[in-house]
């Protein structure tokens, strides 16, 4: 008689989870629109980042925050979370602001190793928690600047 009552248990428990799973959504695009600092001190750099989160899917999507890492050249440069709340329209886009922390050692990182192209390469990956849904990853990666082609172009002698 326990037995039964605990697969009925199981069986309600599984179907409850999948209810919340967030099933045919595909992940946001989400991509780096802008960067600015805003302060800090010798051992922590604030800085705003405006991400821009496109929904492919045919509906809304509530999102109820969002937690990230940003990379810079490959290495860890800062990471973030936010609570606040936005719908992205189904086929639509929204920037939304959040802020991100890094560490004096990550920015040493990135001064005391610069890559040998000039620009910036970035890539920002997390997850956006969707009301009622669980939450979606994303991942997306991009070039500031120009990639330096080779050796420099060597100038004519008279």
């Amino acid at each position: 008689m326990l037995r039964p009552v605990a697969c009925l248990a199981g069986v309600a428990v599984a179907l409850a989870a999948c209810g919340t799973l967030p099933i045919g959504l595909e992940p946001p695009e989400v991509s780096l629109a802008d960067v600015r600092y805003a302060g800090g001190t010798l051992f922590e750099q604030r800085f705003r980042l405006d991400l821009r989160v496109i929904n492919p899917n045919r509906r809304d999507l509530e999102i109820e925050g969002v937690s990230f890492t940003v990379e810079l050249n490959g290495r860890r440069f800062a990471r973030g979370v936010s609570d606040q709340a936005f719908v992205v329209a189904a086929h639509g886009e929204h920037v939304v602001t959040v802020h991100a922390t890094t560490t004096l050692g990550q920015m040493l990182d990135q001064i005391g190793s610069p890559d040998d192209t000039r620009g910036l390469a970035y890539r920002v990956e997390g997850q956006v928690a969707l009301g009622g849904f669980g939450s979606l990853p994303f991942a997306s990666e991009g070039r500031v600047g120009i990639e330096r082609r080779g050796s420099p172009v060597e100038r004519g002698r008279f």
